[in-house]
């Protein structure tokens, strides 16, 4: 008996059952651990005036991004206390569809104990974990992208094939589509794939990979359509910030230092989040994939290697978040590398007889100390994300994104939490610019909908000195996403007025020198000792 008779001896339904327990266990636990980040404030608020008012639901097109995550949010943060609960929450389930679409690949590429490995492997993985903890749109795009190519495969290798996969293949890229506009860096695997296969001579494929391409053109086509438009500088609609990718220009100036460094963050941000078992696994699947001349080998690595091959060419900085979409085929790799490593084990010093049972238990033996030390390579980091956060080794500038920088939510629950019992003595305005994420993206959705706390964004400062308007009406704005204002609202209404400082380089000094009324009355250090959130309160009414 073999390691794969083994595993496939096993009813599917317990091993299922157990990886996804054991997948919630790791991604739900502690869940709020990390202190919100900026773009998932963002994410969050969208859903707030979202399910608030449904005729908004493009309202991320204000800030050039495509709305499928903030929908899903949307659905059920009513239900949540705390906002930032949801968006994780939507994060976490998309991630568990990627596990299965995982074991899925495992098994029918391979076998069901390449399945069960890559299963365990993808659920320590600290890069999936860390980012499905997070409600970033990373999470749910990866988890489409998984699913586009188990489709692309089952169309490619059925005879004949069924319309309803390249039904159920067009639903999913336009549910890829409308999260994010990298999920275009699948479609040339898809591509890869049908090319693999040597499928193109069907005559039913075209027909059925337009009605693919159909659909999401059809499921996207109400975004392009809607009124919405850019409201914040240097945005796209679907393609967000054009300085996020080098111009035509420097392409062609055969940028080579620009590409090195890329390759240098890249390959930093997986030294870091992959470990060196992993890697060597790797090395064993490449070694197999030449020697067995493997189409699936072939599929997982141009999967692992095309789309953070773009990044690299066209991007002009980037974050480890990018390259989710390409963690499960290296997981994959590994989980082929591992059972490759323990075939060659058992058959090189043939330490079993051929039908006995003391050969299928020392495989198992085997494979589990094998596979617990490989696994322990990736708990370490895992565990500190899950217990401890602002003690993980993270890679620099993750620290900086999600732990230590501007970028950072760490204390604003505080500052809600103090603002929160100041409107108990009194109905209080919270005034806030209207730059993007935090802290004033972050304070905003947690004061979201609160009696007595009226949020009011601040459209003329630091244009104008004066924090409060010299005239005697100023534009009230349901949020700083919905640029049309509700009223012309007047000053007089302003009493008990605080003013959340933001993360600027306009002086604080000179803002005190501008508006003298205004005193500092809380504010929350980071624990880097650096970037402090601030509030400022008028001192008495006009």
């Amino acid at each position: 008996m073999n390691s794969k008779n083994s595993i496939a001896s096993i009813d599917p339904k317990y091993y299922w059952l157990s990886l996804i327990i054991f997948y919630l266990a790791t991604r739900i636990y502690n869940l709020t651990a990390f202190p919100i980040f900026s773009d998932e404030a963002i994410y969050i608020h969208w859903a707030q005036i979202i399910s608030h008012d449904w005729s908004e639901l493009f309202i991320s097109k204000t800030d050039g991004k495509l709305p499928l995550f903030s929908w899903l949010v949307a659905l059920i943060i009513s239900f949540y206390e705390d906002p930032l609960i949801p968006g994780r929450i939507v994060s976490v389930m998309a991630g568990m569809f990627t596990l299965v679409g995982v074991i899925h690949i495992g098994r029918n590429f391979y076998s069901p104990a390449v399945g069960v490995v890559a299963g365990i492997l993808y659920i320590t993985c600290p890069y999936a974990l860390h980012l499905e903890r997070m409600a970033m749109l990373e999470s749910l795009l990866t988890a489409c992208g998984v699913w586009m190519i188990i489709l692309a495969h089952k169309i490619a290798s059925s005879k004949p094939e069924s319309f309803f996969q390249y039904i159920a293949l067009g639903i999913v890229m336009g549910m890829a589509f409308l999260t994010k506009a990298t999920a275009l860096l699948f479609l040339p695997v898809l591509v890869f794939i049908f090319l693999s296969k040597k499928v193109w001579s069907r005559p039913e494929l075209l027909k059925g990979l337009s009605l693919s391409l159909a659909i999401p053109l059809l499921m996207s086509l109400p975004f392009f359509l809607s009124s919405q438009a850019p409201v914040f500088e240097n945005r796209h609609a679907v393609f967000n910030n054009p300085e996020y990718y080098l111009s035509m220009d420097t392409l062609l100036s055969f940028p080579v230092m620009v590409w090195w460094r890329n390759l240098w963050v890249i390959a930093d941000f997986y030294k870091e989040y992959l470990s060196v078992a992993l890697l060597l696994l790797i090395l064993i699947f490449l070694a197999d994939t030449l020697v067995q001349k493997s189409q699936e080998g072939w599929i997982l690595i141009f999967w692992a290697v095309f789309p953070p091959a773009v990044v690299l060419l066209i991007a002009n900085g980037f974050y480890s978040r990018y390259f989710l979409l390409a963690v499960p085929p290296v997981i994959l790799m590994g989980a082929r590398g591992f059972i490759c490593a323990i075939k060659f084990l058992t058959q090189k010093f043939n330490f079993f007889t051929e039908g006995s049972k003391l050969r299928e238990a020392s495989i198992l033996l085997i494979g589990s100390v094998f596979l617990s030390f490989v696994v322990s390579n990736n708990m370490y980091l895992s565990a500190k994300l899950i217990l401890n956060p602002d003690k993980a080794p993270l890679p620099q500038l993750d620290r900086l994104l999600y732990l230590e920088g501007m970028s950072s939510g760490f204390g604003l629950k505080r500052a809600a939490q103090y603002l929160k019992e100041e409107s108990k003595k009194s109905p209080i305005i919270l005034m806030t610019t209207i730059d993007l994420g935090n802290p004033q993206e972050g304070l905003s959705i947690y004061l979201w909908g609160k009696r007595n706390i009226k949020v009011i964004p601040v459209t003329w400062w630091p244009r104008f000195s004066s924090l409060i308007p010299e005239k005697e009406t100023f534009p009230l704005l349901a949020s700083k996403h919905q640029r049309t204002p509700l009223r012309q609202e007047s000053v007089s209404k302003l009493k008990n007025v605080f003013f959340l400082y933001p993360f600027t380089t306009y002086p604080e000094q000179k803002f005190l020198k501008e508006n003298p009324k205004f005193e500092k009355v809380w504010t929350h250090t980071h624990f880097n000792g650096k970037d402090s959130i601030t509030i400022y309160k008028q001192k008495t009414l006009l």
